[in-house]
């Protein structure tokens, strides 16, 4: 077994990209908010039963405005957001996607893929996307001032993809300015 584990991954090495690494989700429509209707929906559930040789269809929304975004669940890990194009509102839902909340900012332009449902409560029905990703793909301010945990999130961000704005914060340690030193740019006020 050792053998073949040595040849796989040395013919794997000598043939795979980085690109090869890189997930790609199918994505069978591309929508604007006010075509997810509920009626929409309905016609495209005639194609079911959905399943492995009949995969529910991925639907993409580009552009959308992010409206609102919020974690929900006992334990704050699942995200709920609303998208808008023009004036329509687009509820989305993304299971075990908590970590977004602190990765998009209200107002930002995202684009989403996911799973058309109906969200059915209290005799009324609502189109929604069960979301399997997002993509922002323009800059965003994030704004920690009156955070209690702004030292955390500062830790958890990818120091070459951030750059963090600051004026005197006595609270701010010296290690660490040592630490995000590579990305912090002094501001005036």
């Amino acid at each position: 077994m050792t053998v073949l584990r040595e040849r796989l991954n040395q013919y794997a090495n000598e043939t795979l990209t980085e690109e090869d690494f890189i997930p790609i989700q199918r994505v069978d429509a591309v929508c604007k908010v006010d075509e997810l209707t509920v009626e929409a929906i309905e016609e495209m559930g005639m194609l079911s039963p959905f399943g492995m040789q009949n995969p529910k269809p991925f639907i993409m929304i580009e552009d959308a405005r992010l409206e609102e975004i919020r974690t929900i669940g006992a334990n704050q890990n699942h995200i709920k957001m609303s998208l808008k194009d023009e004036d329509k509102l687009l509820d989305c839902v993304g299971f075990h996607q908590g970590q977004l909340k602190e990765e998009v900012v209200t107002g930002s332009r995202i684009s989403v893929i996911g799973e058309m449902s109906i969200n059915e409560w209290n005799n009324r029905k609502k189109p929604q996307l069960m979301l399997k990703d997002a993509r922002v793909d323009e800059w965003q301010l994030f704004d920690l001032r009156g955070k209690n945990d702004w030292e955390k999130t500062i830790f958890t961000l990818d120091p070459e993809k951030y750059a963090f704005l600051y004026d005197d914060i006595p609270q701010m340690k010296i290690i660490m300015l040592e630490l995000i030193r590579s990305c912090l740019y002094r501001i005036s006020m």
